[in-house]
């Protein structure tokens, strides 16, 4: 039976992806259970995956958020100078 999945990843490999298209997440679990990874492994590498993508995400929206937002009314960031 292995020899039947791998000649079925390397098919699926021949077949050009684009890097536009999207990304097929229960691909990439076929891919790492291929690997050698059992499927709760597979399914958590690919969990862990996106909860680290969403917390980079938040904190760069936060971060931008931080800089590029006007300031509000206040905010005891020094910049106010409506106050005299």
């Amino acid at each position: 039976g292995h020899e039947v999945k791998e000649s079925e990843i390397h098919e699926d490999r021949l077949k050009e992806r684009s890097l536009l298209s999207a990304p097929n997440p229960f691909r990439t679990v076929r891919l790492l259970e291929a690997s050698g990874y059992s499927k709760p492994q597979a399914c958590g590498i690919m969990l862990l995956l996106y909860v680290v993508v969403l917390a980079i995400e938040g904190v760069m929206l936060y971060i931008g958020w931080q800089y590029l937002s006007p300031s509000m009314a206040g905010d005891d960031d020094g910049m106010d100078f409506d106050e005299f």
